[in-house]
């Protein structure tokens, strides 16, 4: 016998309510509190009013697209809210709704959400690895160096056995 669990949460979706928290740790400790804790609601960390949204459930978002460096989200919700993402928050990540650039933000201590208004929205997470074109430039520069080092090595035989030939 296969048993549901009715409090997952799904992937990807739209919480009603939120509240925001300072830092990580305060993030960190909101989340492991012995609190009641409201499936509605998520902890941010940022600045703002404490606390926000409209009564309601989470509302699912169809993720319809999901490579390591691009998840695309589709989400309809009647009211504003957050769009969250499950998947672990790490420096990189960018997102669009609907286009438009939108700040990225942790949310339960560990993944990341953008802001949404009602309504339905396309949200893009785009990942950039942070100086990886400084990494690969770097790379290539130390492999050209290793090939000039062979070639004239292989420059310096071959004339020295021409130079010493009867």
């Amino acid at each position: 016998l296969l048993l549901e669990n009715e409090e997952r949460r799904p992937r990807a979706f739209v919480a009603p309510r939120w509240r925001l928290v300072a830092d990580e740790r305060a993030a960190i400790d909101a989340v492991l509190s012995d609190a009641a804790v409201d499936p509605g609601a998520i902890v941010l960390v940022g600045s703002g009013p404490e606390e926000a949204g409209t009564p309601g459930p989470l509302v699912p978002c169809a993720v319809e697209s999901d490579r390591p460096e691009r998840v695309a989200l589709h989400c309809e919700a009647a009211f504003a809210g957050w769009a969250v993402l499950l998947d672990s928050m790490a420096a990189g990540w960018s997102a669009t709704v609907d286009g438009q650039p939108a700040q990225v933000v942790l949310a339960e201590a560990l993944v990341r959400a953008v802001r949404v208004g009602p309504g339905a929205h396309q949200v893009v997470f785009t990942n950039q690895t942070p100086g990886l074109w400084l990494g690969a430039s770097v790379s290539l520069a130390g492999w050209l160096g290793c090939g000039l080092l062979v070639l004239s090595l292989w420059w310096r035989r071959t004339r020295a056995r021409l130079t010493s030939a009867p």
